[in-house]
This record gives C-alpha cells, sequence and structure tokens, in this order.
C-alpha cells in the first residue's frame, strides 16, 4: 500500500525555514492548479474563499496523491494504491467537499467471486466436482444434450420469474458415466445466478448427521438442508440404510422441500424402479415396500428423470 504523506506533516518539515508562506503557496498553487480540482471547483458554482480553500486544501492534497486507476495488481493482496482495493471519489455536495473510496475492477471481481462461492456449500465432495462447468461438459449423447437443455430452460424461468422450478432432475446410471461431475456444473451455474446451492455426498453426510447427534449440530444441519433453495443429493441409494437414514432424514428432507415447492437434483447408481427397491429393504432384512414406495413417489414427484449410459471414463 503507497502511504500518502499528509499535508500537516509536509508543512511541519517546512514551518521553520524562512521562505514558508512562499513554499506554502507554491504547494497551494499545484494542488489548486490539478486539472481534477480546476475541474471540481469550476463545475461546482461555489464562491470559492480563501477559507473554503484552507479548510479543504488537506483533502485535495489527499486526493490527487492516488492512484485514480485500478493499478493492475493480480489480486488486491498486492494493491499498491492507497487503500488496497479502493479508488478515491472526489465531489463537492451542499458546499462541502467529500472524499470517498469505491472499489476497484480487481476488488469487484474478488467480492463475485467470494459472493459465488458462499452461495454453494458442499458437503464431501471433491474438488474435481465442484469445479466442474458446463461449458466443459462432454454432449455426446441425446441424454446430456437434453440435460443441458434443461438447465437452460431451469435458468430463463428463474431469470423471468424470480421463482425456482419445482422439479429438478433424477441422474442415474453406471459408476462413472459423469452424474456427480454434472450436479457439480449445475450447482455452478446457479450459484453464478446468487442461487444458495447445497451439494452433498449422501453416504458421507449420513454418517456425519449420525456424528453430529453428539455435538449438538445435527438439528442445525438437516434444517439447512431442508431449507437451502437449491439441494442436489449425490450418490443416492450408495448409503448405508436403515429406518433411521430413510425415515428420520430422507422422509423428512422430502417431505419439507415437496411441501416448500424446492427443487431437488439427485444422481444415483439406480433407477427409480431400483431405488425403491433399496430403501424397501433396511439392514436388519426387514421388509418394508409401502416406506420404500413412498421415498421414491416423492422423488419423482420432484424430478424429471435422465439416464446416462455412455460407456467412458470420469469427467
Amino acid at each position: 500500500m503507497r502511504k500518502i504523506e499528509p499535508i500537516s506533516e509536509a508543512l511541519k518539515r517546512v514551518a521553520n525555514i524562512p521562505s514558508f508562506q512562499e513554499r506554502y503557496e507554491k504547494m497551494k498553487m499545484e494542488i489548486l492548479g490539478h486539472p481534477e480540482i480546476q475541474q471540481l471547483l469550476s463545475d461546482s458554482n461555489l464562491e470559492i474563499t480563501e477559507q473554503f480553500i484552507q479548510q479543504n486544501l488537506p483533502t485535495f492534497h489527499e486526493y490527487i496523491n492516488q492512484s485514480h486507476t485500478c493499478c493492475g495488481a493480480q489480486g488486491t493482496d498486492q494493491c499498491t494504491n492507497y487503500l488496497n482495493g479502493f479508488l478515491p471519489t472526489i465531489a463537492i455536495r451542499n458546499g462541502k467537499v467529500e472524499l470517498n473510496y469505491v472499489p476497484c475492477q480487481q476488488k469487484l471481481i474478488e467480492d463475485e467471486q467470494r459472493e459465488v462461492k458462499r452461495m454453494l456449500r458442499s458437503f464431501h465432495i471433491s474438488s474435481d466436482i465442484l469445479n466442474a462447468s458446463l461449458s466443459n461438459m462432454d454432449m455426446d449423447s441425446k441424454a446430456r444434450l437434453e440435460i443441458a437443455e434443461y438447465a437452460t430452460d431451469f435458468i430463463n424461468e428463474y431469470k423471468e420469474t424470480n421463482t425456482l422450478p419445482r422439479k429438478g432432475l433424477y441422474l442415474h446410471g453406471l459408476y462413472g458415466t459423469g452424474k456427480s461431475y454434472i450436479l457439480g456444473a449445475l450447482a455452478n451455474e446457479f450459484t453464478k445466478l446468487k442461487i444458495q446451492t447445497a451439494i452433498l455426498f449422501v453416504p458421507e453426510f449420513f454418517r456425519e448427521l449420525k456424528s453430529s447427534l453428539n455435538d449438538g449440530t445435527y438439528e442445525e444441519k438437516v434444517d439447512f438442508i431442508k431449507k437451502v433453495p437449491i439441494l442436489m443429493l449425490d450418490d443416492l441409494g450408495a448409503e448405508s440404510n436403515s429406518e433411521w437414514t430413510r425415515d428420520e432424514i430422507l422422509s423428512s428432507i422430502l417431505n419439507y422441500r415437496m411441501s416448500q415447492h424446492l427443487p431437488i437434483f439427485v444422481s444415483s447408481n439406480l433407477n427409480y424402479e431400483e431405488l425403491e427397491r433399496f430403501y424397501s429393504r433396511i439392514t436388519k432384512g426387514d421388509i418394508d415396500p409401502i416406506k420404500g414406495s413412498r421415498i421414491v413417489q416423492r422423488i419423482m414427484a420432484m424430478t424429471y428423470p435422465f439416464e446416462l449410459i455412455t460407456n467412458r471414463k470420469r469427467q
């Protein structure tokens, strides 16, 4: 950060010199002769008195001794301006000179990036998924093209109505077909629109919730997942199935989101029918087809299914 010497300090250095008044007048004329200060005073339509000049000379000095354009640093932490990431502005309002600071272009970019990052909450998701992009997604199948088209329609509807569509996507297919990547890419598109989005890896998140019963954060985490505007469930049906995870966690989340018309996006190795069989059986070996059906009926009502069958390495 470039330090600006206050005009008072500059004057102290010359105060005891016989030619102080001469030097002061020279400094004053240099400041008042600055093109931007001249323009400021000319546009003010004020009667410029000696008292006005003396009162505001320090402010004029502070303003003209700074850079008025972005220094071009790669980040505001490397900024050379007086205030990192800010540029000075000067104006006369109601007869008073006002010196303010506004964010430079680099700071605006960084603030936008931080805001986007704040909009995306992830739980046990790998960095390659969090950095996914629709522009880098292979469009090598009809399903992928339809998913991209759906995402466009979803975003356009939100832009036009400021309301989220009620139904998300259910992506199913074999391991390695890029389902998680697509969820990550969609999540990044939604956060660019400042739509808060949560994406979680279901098996690990459910294990985390079990641990949260002991540290007092369980209710807070479940409440957040219930109410976040867009929820993405990655690898649903791969968790250890139990009455607790099925009835107390998943059912509770789905019931709330369905009643509030909040969309979900799901990836799974199982199609709807296979997922119903999965939730009909729990680890004890008990079978409850009614509860399994109830879970999947809710998911079906909240999503459009897309099968990814491309036999290719993971994206």
